[in-house]
């Protein structure tokens, strides 16, 4: 049985494996981010932590094994059951008995929340938006919910490709800042569809867009700090979702934190407003001004 890679452009990486009895969880969790065996990743890649994925039943011979008779701390994260050591790295996510496809599904989607802190600690960002391929340069487009994100990226022509809707991870690098796409978990859980991410794949990214609902198409550049307050926006759109079940222990300095890193992400890009409606074609207006920005 294989274990998996969740694994960033940065060499950043999470280990999975599971005992026989959750293979099937760790094979579609795998198959849905498009993950690779660990036996195929690098092994110069530096390792977060080890994820070891198990059924209710095998709780207490995983913990033994893992933590022999040190007490674990626990929480639940929706039908997900999480362990851990305080200040360890390692996991021990427990998956629900049921077979009922929701709860699968929502127990690989929060199994995503205990992953943030380890994001934020290494410099990455989870941002609130989606990501799309131009001319082989990632564009990120961020708004919050509601605002049209997901219809913006469908009207886009043929020229360009939607990677994914809902989250991506920004990655700094040697080489540049580097975006990885997320499942649309609303996707998969509510609207239930199918559908498959290349999570460990990254674009370079230089343009991020955010978008505005307003009578006629404009765009216009925004400045470091009109970025940068919007980038830490769409973080923490990303970021509620995993506090109202799980509560950092001091908030204040996870939010400064998060203002940190979009102030210095916001160096590497170049942030454009984008007003639009239904109605009225933005993709050549927006062309031309990536093109402006990029002579």
């Amino acid at each position: 049985m294989p274990d998996y890679s969740l694994h960033l452009a940065d060499g950043f990486r999470w280990r999975y494996s599971s005992t026989p009895d959750r293979s099937g969880w760790l094979e579609q969790f795998a198959d849905t981010l498009t993950l690779p065996s660990e036996a195929s990743v690098s092994a110069s890649a530096s390792h977060a932590s080890h994820i070891h994925i198990c059924s209710p039943a095998e709780t207490d011979q995983q913990l033994a094994s893992l933590w022999g008779d040190a007490r674990p701390v626990s929480f639940e994260l929706g039908p997900l059951q999480v362990y851990t050591l305080r200040g360890a790295t390692d996991r021990l996510f427990v998956t629900p008995d049921s077979g009922d496809r929701h709860q699968w599904l929502m127990s690989m989607w929060y199994s995503l929340y205990p992953l943030y802190p380890a994001l934020l600690k290494q410099g990455h960002l989870p941002v609130h938006g989606g990501l799309a391929e131009w001319n082989g340069r990632g564009v990120l487009f961020a708004a919050p919910g509601g605002t049209g994100k997901s219809t913006t990226l469908s009207r886009l022509p043929e020229s360009w490709r939607t990677i994914c809707d809902d989250e991506t991870w920004l990655v700094p690098t040697d080489a540049g800042l580097r975006a990885h796409p997320l499942p649309t978990w609303s996707d998969l859980v509510l609207r239930k569809k199918n559908g498959r991410w290349p999570s460990t794949t990254s674009l370079p990214l230089q343009h991020v867009v955010f978008l505005r609902q307003a009578e006629h198409v404009s765009v216009r550049r925004l400045d470091h700090a009109e970025t940068a307050a919007l980038l830490n926006q769409s973080v923490e759109q990303i970021l509620r979702r995993a506090w109202a079940v799980l509560v950092p222990p001091d908030l204040a300095a996870v939010k400064a934190r998060m203002f940190e890193l979009a102030e210095a992400r916001a160096r590497s890009l170049s942030g454009i407003l984008l007003d639009l409606n239904l109605h009225d074609p933005f993709a050549d207006k927006l062309q031309d001004f990536i093109l402006a920005a990029n002579a």
